[in-house]
């Protein structure tokens, strides 16, 4: 799993397999941090590959790494799903491990100040998945090294988006490694300066005329 990498020791109550596609989600389990996406998201990917809708996907396994007062509320949505494993709260080095297991990071939050499960994942050779917003804008390039997902929710409850962005990594591996070395390599000598520098070049496009403009508008969702 993650980009060129020898073999790994997988946490043991991960309950990955080899030739498996591990998704990954490490941080707090609070609906701000997109749970209610992500889990909707995983539904999707599952209701999808148990229809035929979603041909030639490779086995995968969701992996979850976090504690939080919306873990009940995560355990009772997913848990029963065998394709779901929950970890609850993981540090140290079971937490390095976790993320050297993982192949994509799919982080779904629209409201980080600084996310610095982003940073880690990407320095673990991870190619990460996640909104086209804000900060993340600073530290993710989009197809050089992750997938930032625009118009996400264009109807209440639509994850289209985010499984086009999933499944499209997962069915290509060449693709998960050479993101995911572009990520590692694009945190190395990563600064507070650098990352903020970025973030304003992102909200200056979002001015009037601009690209991203649209996003201010107040009667757009």
């Amino acid at each position: 799993a993650g980009a060129e990498k020898g073999p790994v020791e997988v946490p043991v109550d991960s309950g990955t397999e080899d030739g498996e596609v591990v998704i990954l989600w490490v941080a707090r389990i609070v609906r701000e941090k997109g749970l209610g996406s992500f889990v909707r998201t995983v539904q999707e990917l599952l209701r999808m590959k148990t229809s035929g809708a979603i041909t030639r996907l490779p086995p995968f396994r969701v992996v979850v790494a976090g504690d939080g007062p919306d873990l009940p509320w995560m355990r009772r949505q997913l848990e029963h799903l065998p394709e779901v494993r929950i970890l609850g709260h993981t540090g140290g080095d079971k937490l390095a491990l976790t993320y050297a297991a993982g192949d994509i990071f799919f982080f779904p939050s629209r409201s980080e100040v600084f996310p610095n499960n982003l940073i880690e994942a990407m320095a673990s050779g991870l190619p990460v998945v996640t909104d086209d917003v804000g900060v993340n804008r600073a530290i993710v390039k989009d197809g050089d090294t992750g997938i930032l997902v625009r118009d996400t929710d264009p109807l209440p409850g639509d994850v289209s988006s985010y499984v086009n962005a999933l499944v499209e990594l997962m069915k290509n591996p060449r693709r998960r490694r050479s993101l995911g070395a572009a990520a590692r390599e694009s945190t190395k000598g990563l600064t507070w300066e650098r990352t903020f520098a970025s973030l304003r070049r992102s909200y200056d496009r979002c001015r009037p005329g601009r690209p991203y403009a649209r996003h201010l508008d107040p009667n757009i969702p």
